[in-house]
């Protein structure tokens, strides 16, 4: 927990000195750690829109199968403002998705890509977002075993700690922005 509040920091050592063989990799740690990452993260985004897609689907039709006061509780305005809001997430992380696995093609950093940084980022919390929007809707049903709506949410949970925690995914997207922008600052002048 106390990880939410610590940024990044180094160490030098002055006057210290390794033979090439006690080097275990070329660049810093934490370098390594996102050239290996940086692809994780756009897999896991992938899989989980795949997961998020078939949870909207199944959580539709069993919907449709509630009724309330003589009519489906899809007819509800409140339901289908939630369902919207579930369907402006999906498409979403679609979208960003689709943007992340279309810059790979190209030239990318060797040590970090925040356009896969920013889909894994984002697809987490809107599938925390959709998780909780279904168990809403369900009420006292998410917890039965019929539907995996616990289970999705449960899973989906798990995502936060996942290729690096949603705050240092922030904070890593942050430091990279603000390179960036002071990078395209001096450049101009």
């Amino acid at each position: 927990m106390g990880l939410r509040s610590m940024g990044f920091g180094s160490l030098s050592l002055d006057g210290v000195h390794l033979s090439a063989d006690r080097l275990v990799v070329g660049a810093d740690a934490l370098s390594t750690m996102n050239t290996y990452l940086r692809n994780r993260r756009l897999m896991t985004a992938c899989s989980v829109l795949g997961h998020m897609q078939g949870l909207f689907d199944a959580c539709m039709v069993a919907l449709d199968d509630r009724h309330r006061g003589g009519g489906s509780v899809l007819e509800f305005p409140n339901v289908q403002r939630t369902v919207g809001e579930m369907f402006v997430a999906l498409q979403a992380s679609q979208a960003i998705v689709h943007h992340a696995l279309a810059t790979t093609y190209g030239s990318r950093d060797q040590f970090f890509d925040p356009v896969s940084t920013a889909a894994k980022e984002f697809v987490a919390e809107q599938a925390i977002k959709i998780g909780l929007a279904v168990m809403n809707l369900h009420g006292g049903q998410g917890y039965m075993q019929r539907h995996p709506w616990e289970r999705y949410m449960r899973d989906a949970l798990g995502l936060i700690g996942g290729q690096g925690g949603q705050e240092l995914l922030l904070i890593q997207l942050g430091q990279h922005a603000t390179l960036e922008i002071k990078r395209r600052h001096h450049t101009k002048l």
